[in-house]
């Protein structure tokens, strides 16, 4: 079985050639803006899943939500990520830019693998906007 160890996000995601290691850089948890809507700068946003049993199934699919402050969902993905899972570990590091966010709140990043036919909330990561006019 697939499973979801962990996710960050970050300004930057650096994985080492030599010794595969991950550095995640500048963590972000907020954001402070002074003007609404503020577009986000580029970020990363990257996760780690570990496969727990050796027969199982090797093909892993996910989406992303960004679930607005007011309840709302936005699908960052037009289509789900679909990964076959030859390793027992995998990375996967999803670089987004032009996110667009129109109230102060917390605004969540949902990450979604698919069972069968439906869809199951692995994560959700908290990114709280606090808005500070000038």
């Amino acid at each position: 079985m697939i499973k979801h160890g962990w996710s960050v996000i970050c300004e930057r995601t650096i994985i080492d050639n030599t010794t595969n290691n991950v550095s995640l850089i500048n963590c972000i948890e907020q954001v402070t803006c002074s003007t609404l809507p503020v577009v986000l700068p580029q970020f990363s946003l990257c996760s780690y899943f570990y496969n727990s049993a050796e027969k199982s199934s090797n093909k892993l699919t996910i989406r992303m939500k960004l679930k607005n402050p007011d309840g709302s969902d936005n699908i960052l993905a037009k289509a789900p990520l679909s990964i076959d899972m030859k390793k027992t570990r995998q990375r996967i590091k999803m670089e987004l830019s032009g996110i667009m966010l129109k109230q102060a709140g917390i605004y969540y990043f949902s990450i979604e693998q698919k069972n069968n036919n439906s869809w199951k909330t692995i994560a959700e990561l908290p990114l709280e906007l606090v808005y500070k006019p000038q």
